[in-house]
């Protein structure tokens, strides 16, 4: 069986289970961020397309070909242009690799401007970044040249804005995880790490099989593991970040929260201690009737007088028996 063949296989098997897990996920992944995403699942879906239809030419090929002189499969590549194709067929089957190729770079750049949100890095960003992915699309079109010049100059400079890009995403990720977050970017809890460990591992595979293509140029099949490996980095990197900003977000609510429970503290200590300060006064009401005797008492002299006063005349108490008569 060819290499090619099982490569395919491989790329094929990845980006389905990729998909089912963006379908499933839709409730979890759309709420973070709608952009991601929509580039993310434009970007799987594209690669899976085209991996179907070049392993489906690839098998009208290989059936053509044991019966035929030297009566053998090409073991390494499979040119994917049969006899039958015009110039129009071979464009469109071009036209899907450049447009999977730019979903791809356009869904990891999307990526970097979510890991360097400040709008100065996402300038930057797209201003370094997005001509170098549209160049490496649109060069796919050189194939339709008849002049080989011509294709192996388009060949070599698409090579070397792909190495490139790789190169850049794999040490943006390299400098997010290792320099900018390093304290929580590798928690065991949570699987964080777990993501940053596979995230920084494709990227350096991605970066390996880019520079592998720019020296070899019979495996045209590269392009496709590279594609496949660029997805899952993305998807890998995304729920990195969305760990961290997770894991942020808890932290947060438990210092908001022991604040304002430390201020609902101080506030009861407070109140408490005003309420010990003042005294405590209970006012006794009296009865109906002790009042209405009270108003009927009557109101005699101050019990203590001052001594410059001078006291009451006494009552004279008259009797018959000292009344004289004459």
């Amino acid at each position: 069986m060819p290499v090619q063949v099982v490569v395919m296989g491989i790329c094929l098997t990845l980006l389905s289970i990729l998909l089912i897990h963006l379908l499933f996920t839709v409730r979890y992944h759309l709420p973070l961020s709608k952009m991601n995403y929509a580039f993310q699942t434009t970007a799987v879906t594209l690669c899976l397309a085209r991996i179907i239809a070049e392993i489906g030419i690839l098998m009208q090929i290989l059936s053509k070909q044991p019966k035929e002189w030297p009566y053998e499969f090409l073991y390494i590549e499979v040119t994917i242009r049969p006899s039958s194709w015009t110039q129009t067929d071979y464009g469109a089957w071009l036209f899907l690799q450049g447009l999977s190729n730019l979903a791809v770079h356009a869904t990891h750049i999307q990526f970097l401007t979510m890991l360097f949100p400040s709008n100065l890095e996402a300038r930057l960003i797209l201003g370094f970044l997005g001509p170098l992915a549209l160049m490496s699309s649109f060069l796919t079109f050189t194939a339709l040249s008849s002049v080989g010049a011509v294709q192996d100059l388009g060949d070599a400079i698409r090579n070397t804005a792909n190495s490139t890009l790789t190169l850049l995403y794999t040490l943006a990720i390299f400098i997010w995880g290792l320099t900018l977050n390093r304290s929580r970017a590798w928690r065991t809890d949570g699987g964080t790490a777990a993501f940053g460990i596979i995230a920084l591992i494709l990227g350096v595979t991605g970066t390996a099989v880019n520079f592998v293509e720019v020296k070899e140029d019979r495996m045209r099949w590269l392009p496709d593991i590279i594609s496949c490996v660029l997805v899952w980095q993305s998807w890998m990197g995304f729920w990195w970040r969305e760990r961290l900003g997770r894991e942020r977000k808890v932290v947060v609510t438990e210092l908001s929260g022991s604040r304002s429970s430390a201020r609902e503290g101080m506030g009861a200590g407070a109140s408490e201690t005003s309420r010990r300060r003042r005294p405590a006064t209970n006012f006794v009401e009296a009865p109906p009737e002790e009042i209405e005797m009270n108003n009927l008492r009557p109101h005699g002299p101050p019990s203590s007088t001052s001594s410059n006063s001078t006291p009451p005349p006494a009552h004279t108490i008259l009797s018959p028996f000292s009344v004289s008569y004459t």
